[in-house]
């Protein structure tokens, strides 16, 4: 999403964030000092766009909308846990799980909620073209069955109703 909000205020300058944000990884295993020194540079990286943000235009929506709805591919990837019910209980067993899910959000998600946010400011009554997209697009993203694939679908669809 990051990427998409770069597309829209300060298209050309994601090279500069992915360089400031790949010193910050690796200066994380070196020391506390480095570390600080790198993110200490990303936080007035990203001072720098203040002003942009609060100046987002029809035009920049539109952008960060085409973004996200170009990246079902790489969105469609979303770290997986698995589960299972019992079928005697209401008692759900979840296992594989890394980061809590139920206050987290992938790629599917943040897709999913960016294009409600962007879509009318972007486009206006055009959105209503993808009500149908995007009711698959939630059906496809529920974190107990998955469908990256269907998820993918609805994604293009909807991004192609939307240009």
């Amino acid at each position: 999403m990051v990427d998409a909000v770069l597309t829209g205020i300060a298209a050309g300058r994601r090279d500069e964030l992915a360089g400031l944000w790949n010193g910050v990884v690796a200066a994380a295993s070196s020391s506390p000092a480095a570390a600080k020194q790198k993110s200490d540079a990303l936080i007035g990286w990203l001072g720098s766009l203040e002003g942009q943000v609060g100046r987002v235009d029809q035009e920049a929506t539109r952008r960060m909308l085409n973004r996200v709805t170009a990246g079902g591919d790489r969105a469609k990837l979303a770290e997986r846990f698995g589960f299972s019910r019992s079928k005697t209980s209401n008692v759900v067993d979840v296992i594989n799980l890394s980061t809590p899910w139920w206050w987290t959000t992938g790629g599917p998600e943040q897709s999913y909620l960016a294009i409600r946010a962007l879509c009318r400011p972007a486009v206006g009554d055009r959105c209503d073209a993808v009500k149908n997209d995007m009711r698959t697009m939630l059906d496809a993203i529920d974190r107990f069955a998955y469908k990256p694939d269907q998820f993918a679908a609805s994604l293009a669809a909807a991004g192609a109703k939307l240009k």
